[in-house]
């Protein structure tokens, strides 16, 4: 069972987005002194409720709480609310859900028994037998005091001109990791190049590992490596970085790994992850933004502290992250000033397409490389010591895993 406790509040909208305060929250329709809620979620949005219905599936009663009530419902079977509304104006159908909508908003939306993803009920929110389950229906909201909005041509995107389509195109896949990827290895080489063969000669590079970063494009003590296509190319996927390092100052060695894109003429792009126009405030470009902003992306990060390579998980067959290496972080094994260690660090995955001339760049450091959400974390301390040496060409084997395909039409 999950239910979420109906706040006595006005619908949030885009004319009143300064409510700060909680109002009076109704128990009534919550037995707390009748019966034990054993998990209690802060927040009954699609996350929040999603969460309520796993727990219920394991048979675990769960209360959720929200400042909006309308938070607490499936957007289709509830209606707009200030979270879809944003998304929604973002594509410019607000003015169209609005009239779409229905009138007035139902205060007790927060208490509505929500949809499967699938579009079916949950039976044990009905408090059913859980070996049956039921499709939802008009006649089922309307029993709980909420007809169902009109979303399907929204969801069959026929109102839609040409003149409204965005500027995205979808490709459905039947399945993932994509067909016909290719996981390519790129050697670290010599001149800041990526090379799909390993350089014959060996030979190093090095930075100060304990070198405090005031801004992720400032590249001081990184070692920036580059790989242009000569063909416009997808990276969609898990990549990892095997590296051969060493650190003359140290017992540990905390290397950092980003991938990212530049133009053909070397430049290094941001992308931000919504339209500039959509930005609150909006800007003109991304410079304008500020570099607290959690918006603003280089590029997929990675990391690994070296004591814990020691800790790595045997890959289980037919994982959809293939070899992508994975850590307990359980315990560690020192590595002594001097040796070289090679390591397999993993980088987050990401969909990149790359243009005939543009590059893929791989950095390496002591440092995390990428926009901080506070302005205090720019400089600050961490862990490492020393100067840490990568090693490169011969038997190094130091390389770059990434996931490559043609474009898919």
């Amino acid at each position: 069972m999950t239910v979420t406790a109906q706040q006595l509040d006005e619908t949030l909208s885009s004319a009143n987005l300064a409510k700060d305060k909680f109002t009076p929250i109704d128990h009534s329709n919550i037995p707390f002194e009748e019966e034990e809620w054993p998990v209690m979620i802060i927040g009954s949005s699609m996350v929040g409720k999603t969460l309520g219905l796993l727990l219920g599936y394991h048979g675990i009663k769960s209360v959720s709480f929200d400042r909006h009530s309308k938070a607490g419902a499936h957007p289709r079977a509830a209606g707009l609310n200030f979270r879809t509304s944003e998304i929604l104006r973002q594509l410019g159908l607000e003015e169209f859900t609005l009239e779409q909508s229905g009138k007035e908003f139902d205060l007790n939306a927060g208490m509505l028994i929500v949809e499967k993803l699938v579009g079916e009920l949950y039976p044990f929110q009905l408090g059913m037998d859980i070996a049956k389950n039921v499709t939802i229906s008009s006649k089922a909201l309307r029993t709980i005091g909420q007809a169902p909005r009109k979303y399907e041509d929204l969801l069959s995107g026929s109102i839609y001109s040409d003149a409204d389509q965005p500027n995205i195109s979808n490709v459905p896949l039947e399945s993932y990791p994509i067909p016909n990827t290719k996981h390519t290895k790129l050697y670290l080489g010599p001149g800041e190049k990526l090379e799909t063969a390993s350089p014959k000669d060996p030979s190093t590079m090095s930075y100060d590992a304990p070198y405090l970063s005031k801004h992720p494009l400032e590249g001081g003590e990184e070692v920036l490596f580059r790989y242009r296509f000569t063909k416009k190319t997808w990276l969609i996927g898990y990549s990892w970085l095997n590296i051969s390092i060493s650190n003359d100052g140290d017992d540990d060695i905390d290397v950092f790994a980003q991938l990212g894109k530049q133009d053909a003429s070397g430049t290094q792009l941001v992308n931000m992850n919504v339209p500039l126009k959509d930005l609150i405030p909006p800007v003109e470009k991304h410079t304008d933004a500020a570099d607290t902003c959690f918006l603003k992306y280089l590029g997929p990060t990675g990391s690994l502290r070296g004591s814990h390579a020691v800790t790595k998980v045997t890959p289980k067959p037919g994982r959809f992250t293939g070899d992508w290496p994975e850590y307990t972080n359980a315990s560690r094994k020192a590595i002594p000033a001097g040796t070289v260690a090679k390591l397999e660090v993993p980088i987050w995955p990401t969909g990149i397409i790359f243009e005939e001339g543009e590059y893929l760049t791989s950095k390496v450091s002591g440092h995390y490389m990428s926009f901080m959400e506070f302005d205090f974390l720019y400089g600050a301390a961490h862990a490492n010591k020393g100067r840490h040496t990568i090693h490169i060409g011969a038997d190094s084997d130091s390389h770059l895993v990434v996931p490559l395909l043609n474009p898919l039409a």
